[in-house]
């Protein structure tokens, strides 16, 4: 499950990456704990690039001191009931992922230090983007996060693009062009949102059901969905 030889770099010099993130430890107990691992899970879902990885039991680079070697930075890292701690988090990305976030959680030995370690992998997703379903600390119901490099931060306008995919960019674009005028003259915030999103599902559905492919159309294209999709877009940009 651990691409060690990728992945061992990244542990021993500290310093993250876009598909790797270190923790020294990891608490689920409280609900700010949980917000926060629902927010970093779901960067990493967002970003593409193939499989992710949250390394428990790693202090990274910028929390280490200029005298700590790799075995003190390195912090054994267990739960007493591994399947448990997984069926945990998928529920907390449950409920605050949208659609959820699925992870696989495994404990094993590094293969250079033996030391133990939790590692949760996010596999490439292909349900993308995965919005933030309940507000909490330091997260808001509707945003949409993203990775780059090693910080997370909500998704640009190209980068939500990115992860519907190229087959509706034009067609997103074509909305935002033909419905400007009538966005910028609705004085109200959310009539703006909501005419913005009914457009582009009833465009979305006819062009699917035109081509015969009813299939593809997914809840994130209804109307509740886009509205949540696009509130934290920078209006003042179109």
């Amino acid at each position: 499950m651990v691409p060690w030889n990728d992945v061992m770099p990244i542990i021993r010099s500290g310093r993250e990456t876009s598909r790797v993130e270190l923790k020294e430890k990891l608490s689920l107990g409280n609900a700010s704990e949980k917000a926060t691992f629902a927010k970093d899970v779901a960067a990493l879902a967002n970003t593409p690039g193939g499989d992710s990885f949250i390394i428990v039991g790693v202090i990274d680079f910028r929390h280490r001191t200029p005298d700590m070697d790799i075995i003190d930075a390195l912090k054994d890292f267990e739960v007493g009931n591994p399947d448990g701690f997984q069926i945990q988090m998928n529920d907390i990305l449950a409920n605050y992922t949208d659609p959820p976030v699925i992870i696989q959680y495994v404990q094993e030995r590094d293969p250079e230090y033996n030391r133990l370690l939790g590692i949760i992998k996010i596999s490439a997703s292909t349900s993308r983007p995965h919005l933030i379903s309940k507000s909490g600390s330091g997260i808001r119901r509707g945003e949409i996060w993203y990775r780059r490099e090693s910080q997370n931060s909500p998704a640009s306008r190209e980068e939500v693009f990115e992860m519907c995919g190229d087959r509706w960019r034009r067609e997103i674009e074509n909305v935002f062009q033909s419905a400007r005028e009538e966005i910028s003259e609705c004085e109200d915030y959310n009539t703006r949102l909501e005419f913005l999103a009914k457009d582009l599902a009833q465009r979305l559905y006819h062009k699917l059901a035109k081509a015969k492919r009813k299939d593809e159309i997914s809840k994130r294209f209804e109307s509740c969905e886009l509205k949540r999709m696009l509130e934290n877009w920078d209006w003042e940009r179109w």
